[in-house]
């Protein structure tokens, strides 16, 4: 069965025991084991929320692992692709490739997210993915990429839980990327 810990947002309430105060735990809703009915509500909220006009987006771009789920879920009910940006290259994967460094605030680990020039040929119009924002590290490397390869409109961040007070939503809203967060950990309401 589906976790006890998923909260539906109209309730007004923070699911039980998923935040403390430096790290949010989405391992029984998106980061470990997914909820559908989590991802379901995620994905109404973004559709809803966002500016945007889905079917003129050309692909939904996120980092790896955690915010694939995500991607994925908002891909199909938009209708539109998703690449995401590995931290590890294996030989099935066509370059040329660009890569760019991430401090990972969850992982406390320096990496580097990569994405294949190839598959973002034509790409004009672009929509950000990911599980949590918190510096935005992962996402402004992502961006990086995006700006050295196809110099793609970036149309929106969109992040199931964000922790605002660690400057990643104000970041990327000065490089002209809206946030659009499900939930704001730091204040418990939709954001």
């Amino acid at each position: 069965m589906f976790s006890d810990l998923y909260v539906p947002l109209g309730s007004g309430a923070l699911a039980r025991d998923l935040v403390n105060t430096d790290m949010y735990y989405g391992d029984d809703l998106v980061t470990h084991k997914v909820d559908p009915l989590f991802l379901d509500d995620v994905c109404d909220h973004w559709i809803d929320r966002a500016d945007i006009s889905w079917p003129d987006v050309d692909l939904l771009v996120c980092p790896a692992v955690s915010g694939i789920a995500l991607a994925v879920a908002l891909g199909i009910r938009v209708n539109v692709p998703v690449l995401f940006a590995r931290k590890t290259m294996g030989r099935n994967i066509r370059g040329p490739l660009l890569d760019s460094p991430v401090d990972s605030y969850t992982g406390e680990t320096r990496t580097r997210l990569s994405l294949s020039s190839r598959q973002l040929r034509g790409v004009s119009r672009v929509v950000l993915v990911d599980d949590f924002l918190s510096t935005g590290a992962a996402l402004t490397a992502v961006l990086d990429i995006l700006h050295r390869s196809c110099d793609a409109s970036v149309l929106a961040a969109c992040v199931a839980f964000r922790k605002s007070g660690l400057g990643g939503d104000a970041m990327l809203r000065d490089m002209g990327c809206p946030v659009i967060a499900y939930r704001d950990l730091e204040s418990g309401r939709a954001a």
